[in-house]
C-alpha cells in the first residue's frame, strides 16, 4: 500500500471515531437529565404576634435543691410542745405561729410577779403617807429629824423595789411570748425536726425558764441609824478603858511586885474581871428594853439597844482575851528594841573610846 492510501484511511478513522464519541456524550447528557428529581417550590413566609411565655423545658434527673436562704426555728424557752401548726412544705409568710410550747408555767409566773408589783406598790403608797405625816410634824418639831429621814430612805426604797417588779413583769411577759414560737422569715417549711408531746430546751440557759419571784424581805427598820453609831463609838471607848485599867495593874504589879509580864497581865486580868462583870451586866440589862421595844418610835431608839447588847458582848470578850496578848507582845518589842539600841550606843562607846 502506498503512503497515500494509508493517510486516507488514518483520516477516514478518526473522523469516524469523532462521530462515536459525540453520539456518546449526548446520549449520557440526556441520560443524567431525565434521572434529576424536579425543582422543589419555595416556602411561604407569614408573620405572627410576639408573646412572652415560659418554654416549656423539663429536665429528668436526680440531685439536691439548695435554698438560697435557710433559717432555723429555735425555741427561747424550755418546755413541752404541745402542738405544730404547719405542716412539711406548707408556704409561710414570716410572723405565722409554727409552734406552741406548754405555756401554762410562764403565765403562773406572770401572775405572780403581777401579784408581787402591786403588793410592792401597796406599801410604796403606805410609805409615802407615813412619810408626808412625818415631815408634817417635823415641822412642828414634834418628831426627830432622823426619823423623817429614815422614812425618806425607805421610800426610796420602796420605789426601786417597785422598779425591779415592773423588770420582773416584763420579763415573765418576754417569756410567755416566747413560749408562741412564730415563723422567722417568709418561705417554705422544712422537715419537722420535733414532734409534739416532747420537750424542747432553750438555746441559752438565761432564757431557759422564767426568772424566781423576787419579794421584798420584810424590813425589820432596825438599820444602822445615827444614834447606833453614836452607841458603837460608845462601846469602843468602854473597851479602851478597860484594857488601859488592865494595863495600869499590869505594869505597877511588874515595877513594885517584881513579877514577869505573864503574871503581871494575868494578875491584872483576875483583878479587873468582875468590875467589868459587873458594868457589862448592868449595861445589858438597861439596854434590853431598848432592844425589845415596840410600838411607836421604837425604829429610833431599837437599833441603839441591838447595838449596845451586842455590842457589849463582843467587847467584853475582846477586852478580856486580846488585851493579854496585845501586851505581853508588845512586851516583848519593848526589849527587843532594848537592846538593839543599848548594842548600838556600846559599839559607839568602843568606837569613840
Amino acid at each position: 500500500m502506498s503512503a497515500r492510501s494509508l493517510s486516507a484511511l488514518l483520516i477516514v478513522m478518526a473522523v469516524v471515531a469523532a462521530a462515536a464519541g459525540a453520539d456518546f456524550m449526548s446520549r449520557r447528557s440526556a441520560g443524567v437529565a431525565e434521572t434529576q428529581p424536579p425543582a422543589e417550590a419555595p416556602t411561604p413566609v407569614t408573620a405572627a404576634t410576639v408573646v412572652r411565655k415560659d418554654v416549656p423545658i423539663v429536665i429528668r434527673a436526680l440531685g439536691t435543691v439548695q435554698p438560697i436562704k435557710s433559717v432555723s426555728a429555735q425555741a427561747r424557752v424550755s418546755g413541752q410542745v404541745m402542738q405544730a401548726l404547719f405542716k412539711q412544705g406548707q408556704m409561710v409568710k414570716a410572723g405565722d405561729p409554727m409552734f406552741l410550747i406548754d405555756p401554762r408555767p410562764y403565765q403562773a409566773a406572770l401572775d405572780q410577779q403581777q401579784a408581787q408589783l402591786e403588793r410592792d406598790r401597796a406599801l410604796l403608797a403606805e410609805a409615802r403617807t407615813d412619810l408626808a405625816r412625818y415631815q408634817k410634824l417635823l415641822k412642828e418639831n414634834s418628831i426627830a429629824r432622823q426619823k423623817a429621814a429614815d422614812q425618806t430612805y425607805l421610800v426610796q426604797q420602796d420605789e426601786g423595789t417597785v422598779k425591779l417588779d415592773q423588770a420582773n413583769v416584763e420579763s415573765a411577759r418576754l417569756n410567755l411570748d416566747y413560749a408562741h414560737i412564730n415563723a422567722p422569715a417568709t418561705g417554705i417549711a422544712g422537715a419537722l425536726q420535733i414532734d409534739p408531746g416532747n420537750c424542747s430546751s432553750s438555746t441559752s440557759a438565761a432564757a431557759s425558764t422564767a426568772p424566781p419571784p423576787t419579794s421584798r424581805p420584810p424590813s425589820t427598820r432596825n438599820d444602822l441609824t445615827l444614834i447606833a453609831t453614836i452607841g458603837i463609838i460608845l462601846l469602843i471607848g468602854i473597851v479602851k478603858k478597860n484594857a488601859i485599867m488592865m494595863i495600869d495593874f499590869a505594869l505597877v504589879a511588874e515595877r513594885e511586885g517584881r513579877m514577869s509580864p505573864v503574871d503581871a497581865i494575868h494578875q491584872a486580868c483576875l483583878q479587873r474581871f468582875r468590875p467589868i462583870m459587873m458594868t457589862t451586866i448592868c449595861a445589858l440589862i438597861a439596854a434590853l428594853p431598848l432592844a425589845l421595844e415596840t410600838g411607836a418610835g421604837s425604829e429610833l431608839r431599837r437599833p441603839l439597844g441591838i447595838t449596845i447588847v451586842g455590842g457589849l458582848l463582843a467587847s467584853q470578850w475582846v477586852t478580856l482575851y486580846t488585851t493579854p496578848i496585845v501586851y505581853l507582845y508588845l512586851d516583848r518589842l519593848n526589849g527587843w528594841a532594848t537592846r538593839v539600841i543599848g548594842a548600838q550606843f556600846s559599839r559607839r562607846a568602843r568606837g569613840a573610846a
